[in-house]
């Protein structure tokens, strides 16, 4: 924009016409040969009238004869047919004389007026250098440029509007921003007490849960909070990111709370645990498993698990295997378990491969307590 301001402010400033060009280079032409006008122009106007009429000037003699030839018109038509064309030759030359010593007497020379015009030729060659061979390819491209201006400052208009829209649009962002900020502060203050009370019946009563806000650079799709969980498993222990202080078992019960708390939201028909049970025994397991069923009275669960505890909760139990063929060739094998098949499987977990009565005993056992955890949860 500022390239197209300059080079109008350029042209303006020059303001070419037309034909200007060629009727400067005609008009220095004629003053750098004045002096050999002047000669000519002056030494045909004494010829023609010389100073004051003299007898050697043209018109002197040619007066004389024209007189002479109406002196003898009465003796023949002819001669005065000659003696009129001598006094039309005689006016029209005595017009040239007058002519010629008027055009001679007129024409100066002046020096600035001289530098002027070669000055201003100066200014238009310059630019012709730049715009254009001759005035007219300058003047259309000043036309051009002109109309490329109205097209930038209309677009620079538009971008004006846009951006005071982006403005408008950005801080509207900003102010739903704020209220997700501050819907997701209150719930996460209802998180950290419901986490706190769901690990507590997973034997880590004693820990501290806080979810951590920051902004983000940029507001997002999802807001301008960076939003992090921090964990302390144990009294003294500082509060940080879950995964740099957690153990696997820590880490599958907080993400079983974490499950237990969401199921009742999110849209989510079938939640899978992968051996959520790693480093889990005793009480704590069982209390696992009696979240899991919580969850499964809601959604379908799929849970692998090596826990007797967690396997004796389930609705349906299957039996995942890994079978070697002849060909080497490994393949797995999934089945469902009979009433009886799962008894024996519950007592293997128990006891290992070691099949025993009192095995047996304690899978129908734990089987029974199941059904009756079941009804009361």
């Amino acid at each position: 924009m500022d390239i197209i301001e300059y080079q109008l402010q350029e042209i303006n400033e020059a303001d070419p016409q037309p034909g200007e060009w060629k009727k400067l280079n005609k008009k220095l032409n004629k003053l750098n040969n004045l002096e050999k006008i002047h000669e000519i122009t002056g030494g045909a106007s004494d010829v023609i009238s010389g100073d004051d009429f003299q007898e050697s000037s043209m018109l002197n003699k040619l007066g004389k004869i024209k007189d002479d030839l109406i002196s003898l018109t009465d003796y023949d038509e002819e001669l005065a047919d000659m003696a009129k064309m001598a006094g039309e030759i005689f006016s029209s030359l005595q017009d040239l004389g007058f002519r010629l010593r008027n055009y001679y007497e007129e024409q100066n020379y002046n020096q600035a007026e001289t530098r002027k015009i070669r000055q201003r030729l100066d200014l238009l060659n310059n630019l012709r250098s730049k715009y254009g061979e001759n005035i007219e390819e300058i003047l259309a491209f000043r036309d051009e440029i002109l109309k490329e201006k109205e097209e930038l400052s209309s677009l620079e208009d538009r971008l004006s509007e846009v951006e005071k829209e982006h403005q408008k649009l950005y801080k509207k962002c900003q102010e739903i921003a704020d209220k997700l900020t501050e819907h997701r502060q209150e719930v996460a203050k209802w998180l950290e007490e419901k986490l706190i009370e769901e690990l507590a019946q997973l034997a880590m009563k004693e820990a501290s849960f806080e979810v951590k806000f920051s902004s983000k650079e940029n507001l997002s799709p999802s807001g301008q909070d960076q939003v992090e969980f921090l964990i302390s498993p144990n009294p003294g222990l500082e509060l940080k990111k879950l995964t740099r202080i957690a153990s696997g078992g820590e880490i599958s019960r907080i993400m079983l709370a974490f499950k237990s708390i969401i199921a009742g939201f999110d849209k989510v028909q079938t939640l899978i645990f992968d051996e959520v049970d790693a480093g889990v025994g005793g009480e704590t397991a069982q209390q696992m498993a009696n979240r899991l069923f919580k969850i499964s009275t809601r959604r379908q669960v799929i849970c692998i698990t090596h826990l007797p505890q967690i396997a004796s909760m389930a609705d349906r139990h299957f039996y995942i295997e890994k079978i070697t063929t002849d060909k080497n060739k490994v393949t797995t094998k999934i089945n469902k378990l009979t009433e009886k098949k799962r008894q024996q499987e519950i007592a293997r977990m128990v006891e290992g491969e070691r099949k025993s009565a009192a095995g047996l005993k304690h899978a129908d056992e734990m089987l029974a307590r199941a059904e009756k955890i079941k009804l009361n949860i």
